[in-house]
């Protein structure tokens, strides 16, 4: 009787043990898989949607890294080489509000007028910020005042529509055109008067040949 009652002890634990087992399998299975089909979708997502950083150099121009960003031409990198969006180092200088590392990239041959994939300019950018010093020194450094940027907007009304006084100033004084239009037919001086801004409007009226 004490046998039997053994034997059919056992039996029960090996079942509950093989049960235990098998089910553990069929997790360890079910996982398996599920692991594999979510690291092939991560595969396909990572070949759809490409992921594009910007260069060294221009996140060290961003970064206002003075040293880091003549390390970084002379070590070999292109002063004008493109990032996200089209955009240079310098570009990502003016618009970050980064004078010495403006002044850096032009000395080592980057070049003032070009466009991002939104059309600014260097210029356009510094303009629309309001960095009076970086405006400065790219009009040192030959950026053209006329040249046409992002929203059909020169830098003069861009400027002047935003109250900068100060750039509207240095953009007439450079040689910035006061009759150049935008997309709405609009110069610098219709935006001043219909936004009431004083100074801008003072600025323009002093240019030479004003009317």
């Amino acid at each position: 009787m004490i046998f039997v009652q053994t034997r059919r002890r056992s039996h029960a634990v090996c079942t509950h043990r093989f049960a235990r087992g098998a089910w553990y399998a069929r997790a360890v299975f079910v996982f398996a898989i599920g692991a594999v089909a979510l690291s092939g979708a991560n595969d396909v997502r990572a070949q759809e949607t490409p992921i594009v950083e910007d260069k060294s150099l221009i996140e060290k121009a961003r970064a206002g890294d003075v040293d880091g960003v003549r390390f970084e031409i002379l070590a070999g990198s292109n002063v004008n080489e493109r990032g996200n969006q089209n955009t240079t180092a310098l570009h990502a200088a003016a618009d970050w509000g980064r004078p010495h590392v403006v002044r850096v990239l032009l000395e080592m041959g980057a070049q003032p007028d070009r466009r991002d994939a939104t059309r600014a300019t260097p210029l356009s950018l510094a303009a629309r910020r309001g960095h009076a010093e970086i405006v400065d020194i790219l009009l040192q450094g030959g950026a053209d005042p006329n040249r046409v940027a992002q929203d059909n907007e020169v830098p003069l009304i861009s400027a002047a529509r935003l109250g900068f006084a100060e750039i509207v100033d240095a953009l007439l004084s450079a040689g910035a055109d006061p009759e150049e239009t935008d997309s709405t037919g609009r110069t610098a001086r219709d935006w001043a008067m219909i936004l009431r801004l004083p100074r801008v409007l003072a600025a323009l009226d002093s240019a030479p040949g004003a009317r």
